[in-house]
């Protein structure tokens, strides 16, 4: 029922606001790049293209394993085949669909509602019309995931059926594992394990569907160390750093409470899971190349800090702040920071100071 929220995204109001902006460029990429060319077409050229499209999945898709989820399929399948017919017919719904989704970069905000509701329209009845038909099931999760009025239990439940139906389809393993993660606890650091471990698997299956998905690479990495698993976090924060850029990275900084999907912090986040699993001396190198790629940020220099430090290297740790402190001589923090630590490495001198 639309109006009163119930269930996770009763939970989680705040998230509200992403799925407010889902007519953002990135929705619209996604669309176009899903549809390609097939936009320009007229509704009676569709026809003549179904076709051809029969062997296309419009969800990118690659060989996986099933994901353990907990809330079964909303709907049985339907045990008699789906006639030639009936398949054409749903596959020109399906497109029907995306290219309502198409139409909200030109309509009035007024009208988005009413031109999703077509789209959802469309693509419940290439689900009627072909029961076996994951792209359409993936298609109604992602609507329910990313547009309002959202409904994450519908969006979990589409995808699991989706997944059921073709376990090689990403955009499904994508939407269930981003509802996972939204779920784990990792925003308040308070886990909820169940959903964690479903958050992994789904993960799992998205890098390897897309093994330069950096959004999944970073979300594994946190999820890990949630999970006390730092070695499992060295993995996947070490793939991360090798991702390009990720367009859009307003869910990552929700989840996360905040961390950037940047070369920095992924460097930053390789150095605190090689801190986490005892590897100190490693933990060294990629937290200065994090502060290469970010010369701003004070967390960088503090965290090289404590990597020293806790190596027992004091000394280096002292020098390495001295060097810090030259190329920053107005900040008056790393200021305090270095002279603590001078105190802390000579405390005959500090007391002869006071």
């Amino acid at each position: 029922m639309p109006g009163r929220a119930t269930g996770p995204q009763a939970a989680y109001p705040a998230f509200q606001f992403i799925i407010a902006n889902r007519l953002s460029a990135y929705c619209a990429a996604q669309n176009k790049l899903r549809m390609g060319l097939l936009h320009k077409l007229s509704r009676k050229k569709i026809s003549l293209a179904v076709a051809a499209l029969a062997a296309v999945s419009w969800i990118a898709d690659a060989p996986a394993q099933k994901v353990v989820t907990k809330t079964p399929p909303p709907a049985q399948t339907s045990k008699t085949p789906t006639s030639r017919e009936d398949r054409a017919q749903a596959y020109a719904k399906l497109l029907e669909g995306q290219r309502y989704l198409l139409q909200l970069q030109a309509v009035r905000e007024t009208e988005a509602a009413a031109v999703v509701q077509k789209a959802r329209t469309a693509f419940q009845e290439a689900a009627r019309l072909d029961p076996t038909f994951a792209e359409a099931h993936t298609a109604l999760a992602r609507l329910a995931f990313e547009f309002p009025p959202q409904d994450l239990e519908l969006a979990e439940r589409e995808a699991t059926l989706a997944v059921k139906l073709n376990p090689d389809n990403y955009g499904a393993q994508h939407i269930l594992a981003r509802f996972y993660s939204l779920v784990s606890g990792l925003r308040n650091q308070r886990q909820n394990r169940p959903a964690v471990e479903k958050a992994l698997a789904a993960l799992k299956e998205v890098v390897r569907l897309a093994p330069n998905d950096g959004e999944a690479w970073a979300l594994l990495g946190e999820l890990s160390l949630l999970a006390g698993r730092p070695e499992e976090a060295v993995r996947a924060f070490t793939r991360w750093t090798a991702t390009p850029a990720v367009p859009d990275s307003r869910f990552f900084q929700f989840v996360t409470n905040g961390r950037r999907l940047s070369s920095d912090t992924a460097y930053s986040r390789l150095g605190e899971a090689l801190i986490a699993a005892g590897r100190l001396a490693e933990a060294i190198l990629p937290i200065r190349r994090a502060m290469e790629l970010n010369n701003e940020s004070d967390d960088y220099p503090r965290q090289l800090i404590k990597a020293l430090e806790a190596s027992g290297d004091t000394q280096q740790a002292v020098r390495e702040m001295e060097r810090i402190v030259a190329a920053n001589p107005s900040n008056g923090d790393l200021l305090r920071l270095l002279a603590r630590m001078k105190a802390d490495s000579n405390p005959a001198g500090a007391a002869k100071l006071v």
